[in-house]
C-alpha cells in the first residue's frame, strides 16, 4: 500500500505532512489552497475549446524544434512523446505554455494567470520541503531559489483523446515514468487514469478531488537532494468503462539551466539527456 497523503494547504502543520509525504512516497495531494477554482474551471474550458479546434488551426501553433530549449506550443499526436524504455508513443496531445514564448492562441484567456498563481504556490511547496529537509541533510541551496521563472517551467495542456476501436498493444494515455524536473503541480485531471507504483512494483489509483492539486517530485529533485526526495513511476491508463477525452494541466517546475544539481550534472545537461531519451530534442 502507498500512503499518499492528503495536505491541508492551511494547517499549521502542512510543511510537515506535505515533507514527509515527497520523502516517503513522491507524491502528495494539496486541498484547500488559495487558487481560485472559478479559474481553474476556465482554463480547463478554454483548453477543451482548443483541442476540439479543426487540425488546420491548432497547427498554426506547432512547436518549433530547438536544440537545448524546452519549446512551447502545440505538439500533436503524431509527435507525442515516448517514454524512456518504451517504443510507444503516449496517446496524447498537449500544447507548452511558458510566460517567455509565443503569444497564446486567441481563444485562451485565463492560462498565463493560471500559470503565475501555480509557480507561487510551487515556490512555498520549495520552501516547506527546504525546512523539511533541513534537519535530515545538507542541500546545496535552498529549493526554492533556483526555480527558474522563464522558458524552462512549462505548464503543459493535455489531451488524451478517446481511443480507437483497436489500439497498439502496449501503447498506453502515459506509459510509466518518471518526471524530469524539479517538481510537478498537476491539477485534478477530468477523467481518472493516474495511478502511482509502490516500491514493491504495484500500481495505486489516485483519485484526488475536483479542484485538488497532486504534486510530485521529479528526477532533478532526486539528483539535487541526493535522492532524499525520490521520483515516483506514474502512468496514465487506458480507459476501460467510459471512453471519453480525458485533459489534465501539470505546472512543470524547473531550475535554472545553471544550477549545478550534482557532480555529474547542470540543470541544462540533465535536461537535454532527457529530452532527447523521449524525442523530443535531436540526438545531433
Amino acid at each position: 500500500m502507498i500512503n499518499l497523503s492528503t495536505v491541508d494547504y492551511k494547517d499549521p502543520n502542512a510543511y510537515s505532512v506535505f515533507g514527509n509525504s515527497m520523502r516517503d512516497t513522491g507524491f502528495a495531494i494539496i486541498c484547500n489552497h488559495d487558487i481560485s477554482y472559478d479559474l481553474m474551471d476556465n482554463v480547463y474550458e478554454e483548453w477543451k475549446m482548443f483541442f476540439n479546434m479543426p487540425d488546420d488551426y491548432k497547427s498554426k501553433f506547432l512547436f518549433q524544434r530547438e536544440y537545448g530549449v524546452v519549446q512551447d506550443g502545440f505538439y500533436p499526436i503524431s509527435i507525442s512523446e515516448k517514454a524512456k524504455g518504451y517504443n510507444h508513443s503516449d496517446i496524447k496531445e498537449f500544447y507548452h505554455f511558458s510566460p517567455d514564448g509565443r503569444s497564446l492562441p486567441d481563444i485562451i484567456r485565463y492560462t498565463n494567470i493560471l500559470y503565475n498563481d501555480l509557480l507561487d504556490l510551487a515556490v512555498t511547496l520549495l520552501t516547506w520541503l527546504s525546512r523539511h529537509i533541513g534537519g535530515h541533510y545538507s542541500i546545496k541551496q535552498p529549493l526554492e531559489e533556483v526555480v527558474d521563472r522563464s522558458c524552462q517551467t512549462i505548464l503543459r495542456a493535455i489531451h488524451y483523446p478517446p481511443l480507437p476501436d483497436s489500439v497498439e498493444q502496449h501503447a498506453m494515455r502515459a506509459a510509466p515514468h518518471e518526471d524530469i524536473n524539479f517538481i510537478t503541480l498537476l491539477i485534478a485531471a477530468t477523467e481518472p487514469g493516474l495511478e502511482v507504483q509502490d516500491k514493491h512494483k504495484r500500481w495505486h489509483q489516485v483519485s484526488p478531488k475536483k479542484h485538488s492539486i497532486v504534486v510530485n517530485a521529479g528526477d532533478m529533485l532526486s539528483e539535487f537532494t541526493d535522492g532524499y526526495y525520490k521520483s515516483t513511476t506514474h502512468r496514465v491508463i487506458n480507459p476501460q468503462d467510459s471512453n471519453h477525452s480525458r485533459y489534465s494541466m501539470p505546472l512543470f517546475v524547473h531550475p535554472m539551466f545553471d544550477v549545478k544539481l550534482s557532480n555529474r550534472y547542470t540543470a541544462k545537461q540533465y535536461l537535454d539527456e532527457r529530452l532527447k531519451e523521449l524525442g523530443l530534442l535531436s540526438k545531433t
